[in-house]
């Protein structure tokens, strides 16, 4: 997660990526039909192999994202391996307010996707953040490529993150190395 930490001041520098939650959804749906299902089980497989990982250390810090302070609540890592690159090479970091659901209901509810971006094709790791004066939620994501970055984008994951508890907000990608 250094890359994601490394870029914590820098993010003036992010793009947007993203269109419309109509766009999102129409794209999507000729190609959800197995994604979730072989996502989930490439996570398995990650559990079954000592390659994901919940580490503690960072949850309760504070990051600063465009002058807002998040809270960090979970971290996710997946262990790379040849021949993936040493540090991932794409950041994706999506913002949204949480409709219809408590701040605290969502931190629950968000243990519900986490096989299905997981299991995504570069998938490194993930830091879910929420504002707590706000409510606002924010991820950071590591990725190998700009390519799967821009491709979690159009996946399953992202579309029930935005379907069923948000607004479609800034979803930004900041392309590094």
């Amino acid at each position: 997660m250094a890359l994601a930490h490394d870029l914590v001041s820098g993010l003036e520098g992010i793009s947007e990526v993203a269109g419309g939650k109509a766009a999102l959804k129409d794209e999507k749906r000729s190609r959800v039909t197995l994604k979730p299902f072989t996502s989930a089980w490439r996570t398995l497989c990650f559990v079954l192999a000592g390659r994901l990982h919940f580490p503690r250390q960072r949850v309760g810090e504070t990051i600063l994202l465009d002058g807002q302070a998040f809270r960090i609540f979970r971290h996710v890592i997946v262990d790379g391996r040849p021949p993936q690159p040493i540090r991932p090479e794409a950041v994706f970091i999506p913002r949204f307010p949480v409709a219809g659901m408590s701040a605290a209901a969502n931190q629950r509810f968000s243990w519900l996707p986490i096989p299905f971006y997981v299991g995504l094709p570069g998938f490194r790791s993930k830091l879910r953040l929420v504002d707590d004066a706000t409510g606002e939620f924010a991820g950071i994501y590591e990725w190998d490529t700009p390519a799967d970055a821009e491709n979690y984008g159009r996946s399953f994951a992202a579309t029930f993150m935005t379907a069923r508890r948000g607004r479609l907000g800034n979803i930004s990608h900041l392309q590094t190395g």
